[in-house]
């Protein structure tokens, strides 16, 4: 029997304490589901996100814990997955009580063991690794441009993403949005309700994402991404156990959400990526 039901803000609950969440992808056109931000339970203690590859089409999950296959700069996929080299092994100095902090600002302590908030810090990093070599050299226009009427842009899947987790981190942490405290609301000029994040957006309201820019889109996320680290530096382990979110069943850690919004804006600026990569194949 299907308990689910529609909470108002462009997501389904699943009764399994999972989230639906409904948007238009920009290969396709078409709507797809990404439960929990992405993610579906196994009931098995693990999840499964489950995406539209936009090089076939096709309905793909993702691979555990380890990493996708190769893409190429247009996002098809080439054959077999190639093996990543792997980087030497430092040489082992004997002090072991060293601070060693990686090219994101992970922290490796006590001859290497890693925090919780440090895994988190390192991943929302990469997000914001990824917006800046997405959106980086694109023209207002190549921004804004869109495969078809009915899909997303560059431009709003930036946005989104960075709405996304503006709103979700400071619900969590009981903190004021960039968007709103910052004026980032004003700036971007958009003429859409003050707290839309792009959920259940039509064509039409895609189409408002517009910018002049692309500093707009990577200026917003950075601030968005220092509240961030700021409030991820201040946990610790035992705060990833508390509820922020009684609405489902089992209810929704903190940590849990922190995962969740970092598996959808991963998804989202991979979908940007793909879009860049479309645009520099029919430029050349």
């Amino acid at each position: 029997m299907d308990h689910r039901r529609d909470t108002g803000d462009g997501e389904r609950a699943t009764g399994q304490g999972e989230r639906i969440k409904r948007y238009s992808d920009p290969a396709t056109g078409h709507d797809e589901p990404a439960r929990g931000h992405g993610e579906r339970g196994t009931g098995h203690g693990e999840r499964i996100k489950r995406y539209s590859d936009p090089a076939t089409g096709h309905d793909e999950p993702a691979r555990g814990h380890g990493e996708h296959a190769s893409r190429d700069t247009a996002g098809a996929r080439h054959g077999r997955p190639q093996a990543r080299k792997r980087r030497p092994r430092a040489r082992d100095t004997g002090d072991h009580r060293r601070v060693n902090r990686g090219a994101r600002g992970a922290v490796m302590r006590d001859g290497g063991g890693m925090h919780a908030k440090d895994i988190l810090i390192d991943g929302y990093n990469r997000i914001r690794e990824e917006v800046h070599a997405t959106v980086e050299g694109l023209a207002p226009d190549e921004l804004s441009a869109r495969p078809s009427p009915d899909t997303n842009s560059i431009a709003w899947l930036v946005w989104h993403l960075t709405r996304v987790q503006d709103d979700h981190v400071a619900d969590a942490f009981d903190l004021d949005q960039v968007w709103l405290s910052q004026d980032w609301e004003k700036r971007f000029g958009l003429g859409l309700p003050r707290h839309d994040t792009g959920y259940g957006h039509s064509p039409a309201k895609v189409a408002k994402v517009r910018v002049d820019s692309g500093e707009m889109l990577t200026g917003y996320y950075d601030a968005v991404h220092d509240q961030t680290l700021e409030a991820l530096r201040g946990l610790a382990a035992r705060d990833l156990e508390r509820v922020v979110d009684e609405r489902w069943d089992p209810p929704v850690t903190l940590g849990v959400r922190l995962v969740s919004v970092l598996s959808d804006d991963l998804q989202h600026i991979g979908q940007a990526a793909y879009l860049r990569g479309l645009l520099q194949s029919a430029a050349s």
